[in-house]
C-alpha cells in the first residue's frame, strides 16, 4: 500500500506522543494496524507490551482480526523471524487490545485490595442497575420527607419547593439522577463541586475571569460578529444590484451601529450595553420593483441580523451588579443539591455492594483510585512500551485521568476526529481532543507532535467538495463544550458556532445559493431541560446568560454545569 507523507509520519515516528487528527475516510484504521505491525515485526516488540484501547467491543475485535491478518501475511515473506511472529499471533487472544472498560476490569481484579473491591465482582446489566438506582432514589426521598418538620424547613424541603410542581417530585429525582451521572465522570468530584460553588460568589472583576464571564463574552462576540457579517452580505447584494441605493444607505447605518457596539465591547461591558441599547432598526427600505427576489433576500438577511441584535438586547437588560446579587442567592440551593446527590450516591453504592455489582463508572473510579498509588502506576506503566487510544475524541475527564497515569513521557499514540464525536450520552468531552490539538500544534517540545490526515480516500471528489462547501459556512473552532448528564441534561443544541453564511455560487450555470442560517444564529444558546427555576430568576440571571426565552421548566442546576 502506498502511504501519503503524513500517514508515513504517523506510522514511523517513535519516541514521541502523537496526536493524529484523522478525518473520515483518511485511512485511520489501516494506519493504526500498520504502525502496530511494524512495531511488532521490525522492533521485535511483543504484543504483550502493547496497550491498544478503543470504545466498543466490535472495534477491539476488528482490530485484533486485522492485526492477526497482517501478521499472518508476514509469514509469507522470506526474511521474517517466523517463530517470533507465530508466537505473537498466538498471544493476540490475550493481548491488551480491548475496550477501556475491559482494561479497567482487568486492573481492578489484579489490584482489588488497593481498590477495596471484592475480586469476584460482577458487572451489572443496564436493566438491573436502573431498577436499583430508582429504588435508591425512592428510599432516599422517603427518608428525606420524613425528616421535614411540621413548622420548619430542611435543605431537602427547599429543593422540593424549588424544583417540583404540584403533582409530583419526578423532576427533582431526575435532576439528582442526572447530576449523579455527571459527577461520576469527574476525576475529583469533590474538588469540582467546591470550585463550581465558588463561582456563585464573585465581584465584577472576578466575574469576567469566571466561566460565566467567559461564556457571556463569547456569546456576545459571536452574535455581534454574525449580525455584522449578515448586514455586510446584505449590503454587498445592494451594491451589486441597480435600484437599491436607498437600501444600501440604510444597511450602512445598520452595520455602522453594530460596529460601534462591537468597538464599545473593548472598552467594557457597561459601554457595550449602552451602545447595544442604542441600536434601532428602521423599517426596511427595499425595492421590489427593481428586483423582488433580491429585495426579499436582502430583507431576510437584515431580519436575521436584527433578530440577533434584539435577542442580545433582551438578554442583556440586567445590570451586572444586580445579576451578581442574584447569583449569590443561588449558592445555597446549589449546595443543597450537591448534598442531596451525595446522599443518593451513598445509598446507591450500598445497594450495589449488597449484590457485589459494579457499573462502568465504578470501574473507572476504582481504576483511578488504584493508579493513585505511585508504585502501582509505575508497575503498569512499565508493562506497556506503547499505548494506543483509538477514537480519542470520545474520551471524558475520568478516562483521560486514567490514561495519564499509565503512559510514559513519549509512548502515547492518540487518533481520532473531533467531528465524529458520537458518545455525548456517555459524557464524552471533545474539548479534551481540541485542547490537546491546540497545545500540540503550538508545541516546541520534541516529545509531542500533531499530525493531521485530511485526505479522504473513501468518497469521490464531488461529495467531498459538496460537504466542505456546506460545513465551512457553519463550522469553526468555536466548539461548544457539551456536558451531558447521561444524554439528558446539560446539552447544548449546537456543535460549532460558525462564520456568517454568505451567498455562494456552486456552479457558473446556476444562481448563487444561500447556505442555511448557521445553527448559532437560529438556536437558543442553551436549552434548559429539567427542574423549575424560581420565578424571580426567570427574567433575571437565566435571561441574561442562557436563553432568549427561559423555558417554563428551566433547570436551576445547569447553571453549575457551565463551570
Amino acid at each position: 500500500m502506498r502511504w501519503t507523507e503524513d500517514q508515513l509520519r504517523a506510522i514511523e515516528t517513535r519516541k514521541k506522543n502523537l496526536l493524529v487528527s484523522a478525518a473520515a475516510g483518511s485511512g485511520k484504521t489501516a494506519l493504526l494496524i500498520e504502525r502496530i505491525r511494524r512495531i511488532v515485526v521490525e522492533e521485535k516488540t511483543s504484543v504483550d507490551a502493547l496497550l491498544v484501547l478503543t470504545f466498543t467491543r466490535s472495534a477491539a475485535a476488528e482490530m485484533k482480526e486485522r492485526l492477526s491478518a497482517a501478521l499472518m501475511a508476514e509469514l509469507e515473506k522470506e526474511d521474517v523471524d517466523s517463530d517470533f511472529v507465530i508466537a505473537q499471533i498466538s498471544r493476540l487472544g490475550a493481548a491488551s487490545i480491548s475496550t477501556l472498560h475491559a482494561f479497567c476490569s482487568r486492573l481492578v481484579r489484579d489490584y482489588f485490595q488497593e481498590g477495596g473491591i471484592d475480586p469476584e465482582f460482577k458487572l451489572g446489566n443496564e436493566t438491573e442497575l436502573s431498577i436499583m438506582l430508582q429504588e435508591a432514589l425512592e428510599d432516599l426521598f422517603e427518608e428525606k420527607y420524613q425528616e421535614i418538620p411540621a413548622d420548619g424547613e430542611t435543605p431537602f424541603s427547599r429543593l422540593v419547593d424549588m424544583f417540583t410542581g404540584n403533582r409530583d417530585d419526578r423532576e427533582l429525582k431526575s435532576l439528582v439522577e442526572n447530576f449523579h451521572y455527571f459527577l461520576v465522570t469527574q476525576p475529583d468530584s469533590e474538588k469540582w463541586c467546591a470550585r463550581s460553588l465558588s463561582y456563585f460568589e464573585l465581584d465584577a472583576e472576578g466575574f469576567w475571569q469566571s466561566p460565566w464571564g467567559r461564556e457571556l463574552d463569547s456569546l456576545i462576540r459571536t452574535d455581534m460578529e454574525g449580525a455584522y457579517e449578515l448586514l455586510e452580505s446584505a449590503y454587498a447584494l445592494c451594491r451589486d444590484t441597480e435600484g437599491f441605493e436607498k437600501t444600501a444607505a440604510q444597511l450602512q447605518e445598520d452595520f455602522f451601529a453594530v460596529g460601534l457596539a462591537m468597538d464599545a465591547l473593548e472598552e467594557g461591558y457597561d459601554d457595550f450595553r449602552n451602545a447595544l441599547s442604542g441600536i434601532r432598526f428602521a423599517r426596511y427600505s427595499g425595492n421590489k420593483k427593481a428586483d423582488a427576489e433580491t429585495s426579499d433576500h436582502i430583507k431576510d438577511l437584515r431580519n436575521e441580523a436584527k433578530g440577533i441584535v434584539q435577542g442580545l438586547q433582551k438578554r442583556l437588560n440586567l445590570d451586572l451588579t444586580e445579576a451578581l446579587a442574584q447569583l449569590a442567592e443561588m449558592k445555597r440551593p446549589m449546595e443543597d443539591l450537591v448534598g442531596l446527590t451525595r446522599d443518593f450516591q451513598k445509598k446507591y453504592q450500598l445497594k450495589k455492594a449488597e449484590k457485589n455489582l459494579l457499573d462502568f463508572n465504578d470501574l473507572e473510579q476504582s481504576t483511578l483510585r488504584i493508579l493513585e498509588n505511585p508504585a502501582i502506576a509505575a508497575e503498569v506503566r512499565e508493562q506497556y512500551a506503547y499505548v494506543f487510544l483509538d477514537e480519542y475524541q470520545d474520551t471524558n475527564d475520568m478516562q483521560e485521568a486514567i490514561i495519564k497515569r499509565i503512559v510514559r513521557d513519549d509512548n502515547y499514540f492518540m487518533v481520532g476526529d473531533v467531528k465524529q464525536s458520537i458518545y455525548r450520552f456517555r459524557l464524552a468531552d471533545p474539548t479534551i481532543f481540541i485542547g490537546k490539538y491546540r497545545a500540540f500544534s503550538q508545541e516546541t517540545d520534541a516529545l509531542n507532535d500533531l499530525i493531521t490526515l485530511s485526505q479522504n480516500f473513501r468518497s469521490c471528489q464531488g461529495v467531498v467538495d459538496g460537504v466542505n462547501t456546506v460545513f465551512e459556512a457553519i463550522m469553526s473552532q468555536r466548539w461548544a463544550r457539551s456536558r451531558t448528564m447521561n444524554g439528558r441534561v446539560f446539552t447544548r443544541d449546537w456543535i460549532a458556532r460558525g462564520p456568517m453564511s454568505k451567498p455562494r455560487c456552486m456552479s457558473s450555470k446556476i444562481k448563487p445559493m444561500r447556505i442555511p442560517t448557521p445553527l448559532w444564529a437560529r438556536c437558543p444558546q442553551w436549552r434548559w431541560r429539567r427542574g423549575s427555576l424560581p420565578g424571580k430568576y426567570r427574567a433575571g440571571w437565566a435571561s441574561l446568560f442562557m436563553t432568549p426565552k427561559p423555558a417554563k421548566n428551566a433547570c436551576f442546576s445547569t447553571v453549575i454545569s457551565a463551570c
